[in-house]
């Protein structure tokens, strides 16, 4: 297993950081985020490119997602060197085909929320898809084929499953 590898390029436009994506046993594609925040380890993300190679197949303004209303939603973040911060890539729709979510609150508590991308090979591009609170609390079970969720709340921790 080859694992993750997050690099910081700079680029003539803006400063971009990137991750792999792998979307079949062939086929690694690149994301790269685009940030007006280039010097700071934690930024927001103004658009995400997704490179097959050299080649630009998707580009996705921030602007234009759709809020989640159940979470808490400023936008999307990195946060560089940081366990909770850095992109999660895994498959989360169990489909065998990586998904990336990313922080999509400014403020960290102990819950955080991501917002997941997953590939629709279909349309041969990623799809926004759920919010959930994401990281390290997140479990994916492949067994069972769902995902749990832990959320700490005044009273304690709760446990959701997601099927």
């Amino acid at each position: 297993e080859e694992g993750l590898s997050f690099v910081y390029v700079p680029d003539d436009r803006a400063d971009l950081y990137r991750f792999p994506v792998r979307v079949s046993d062939t086929r690694v594609l690149d994301i790269l985020l685009e940030t007006s925040e280039p010097q700071k380890d934690y930024f927001s993300v103004d658009r995400l490119y997704v490179y097959d190679g050299d080649v630009l197949i998707q580009t996705i303004e921030t602007s234009e997602l759709t809020p989640s209303e159940e979470y808490l939603w400023e936008g999307l973040f990195v946060n560089r060197g940081h366990v909770e911060g850095e992109p999660d890539v895994r498959d989360v729709t169990f489909d065998g085909a990586e998904d990336f979510g990313l922080l999509c609150a400014a403020s960290y508590s102990k819950n955080l929320p991501f917002c997941w991308f997953y590939w629709n090979e279909d349309e041969g591009r990623f799809v926004q898809g759920f919010t959930i609170f994401g990281g390290v609390t997140l479990e994916v079970d492949y067994e069972q084929k769902c995902l749990i969720e832990h959320r700490y709340e005044v009273d304690g921790e709760r446990t959701v499953r997601y099927a």
